[in-house]
């Protein structure tokens, strides 16, 4: 039997065949771009280039990757991103937080990255707390009119070089405060000889001493400043104006020598006010 040409047919069939040509051959360019995304994020990861990787990765989501372990990396990617923006930002709180909530790194290869972003968040917010704990002190010795000390704190504070605009602007402030309570306490002192210092061995019983703890004697002032003058290496003969501070159980003397020059040297050091020991702050 002769069978009879079906011209319904092949039209039908011709047209499932160019259906299935357009289908392969889109469905073939995508996934060689998302295949080439992917290995350019992988290799920018073992690389350590993880903003660029960053990039590639993007460009693999957008060519439609469902590998649920690629887009895991994706989102390690992109939450270690946001967390290296805080940091550049001086966020390290938000960094922190961030950082924490990053999941599954096993085989990411950002393992390593994530804990140092981590660590340099950790350096961040302890330096942070030291420079209140700094600023603090400083604060607490202007209240109490301890100007020289709270000016060489704060000058101290001020060489920081990591510093944060905000956190540099605060140091001054208290530098300038530091600085105007010196100079006014300058403008009020003298010059004046020094005491003969009372040694350490009759001291407890100078009518000018009292007793501290531990039964050690308690330095007067005036001992003190000539505790310091020849810990210091001042001359008895040389001019001189000096200022001194009890601080708990030290006092601070802070001397301005005229050696003859256009400026005055300015030197001070803390002397144990039970021990009658003299040393440098620095030290």
């Amino acid at each position: 039997m002769i069978k009879l040409f079906d011209k319904r047919n092949v039209l039908k069939n011709l047209f499932i065949c160019i259906t299935m040509v357009l289908v392969l051959t889109v469905t073939g360019c995508t996934s060689s771009a998302a295949k080439k995304a992917m290995e350019e994020t992988r290799l920018a990861v073992s690389n350590g280039e993880y903003q660029e990787a960053l990039t590639y990765a993007k460009l693999a989501v957008k060519e439609g990757v469902k590998d649920e372990k690629f887009l895991s990396l994706f989102q390690v990617l992109t939450d270690y991103q946001s967390a290296e923006d805080a940091l550049s930002n001086n966020d390290p709180d938000k960094a922190q937080s961030i950082l924490n909530e990053i999941k599954d790194l096993d085989g990411s290869g950002m393992t390593a990255a994530v804990k140092a972003a981590k660590e340099r968040a950790d350096s961040l917010l302890l330096a942070a707390k030291e420079f209140e704990d700094d600023i603090g002190e400083i604060e607490q010795d202007i209240t109490k009119e301890r100007f020289y000390i709270a000016y060489d704190e704060a000058e101290e504070l001020l060489k920081e070089t990591k510093l944060t605009v905000g956190q540099r602007e605060r140091a001054e402030g208290l530098f300038k405060q530091a600085e105007e309570g010196k100079n006014a306490k300058k403008a009020s002192s003298a010059s004046a000889t020094p005491k003969p210092a009372t040694s350490a061995s009759n001291s407890s019983s100078s009518s000018s001493s009292s007793s501290g703890s531990g039964g050690k004697a308690m330095a007067t002032k005036d001992e003190a400043v000539e505790i310091a003058r020849e810990f210091l290496g001042i001359s008895k003969t040389a001019k001189y104006t000096y200022d001194v501070e009890l601080v708990q159980d030290y006092y601070y003397v802070h001397f301005e020598v005229d050696y003859g020059g256009e400026e005055l040297d300015e030197i001070g050091c803390k002397v144990d006010a039970l021990g009658f020991y003299a040393y440098d702050p620095a030290g």
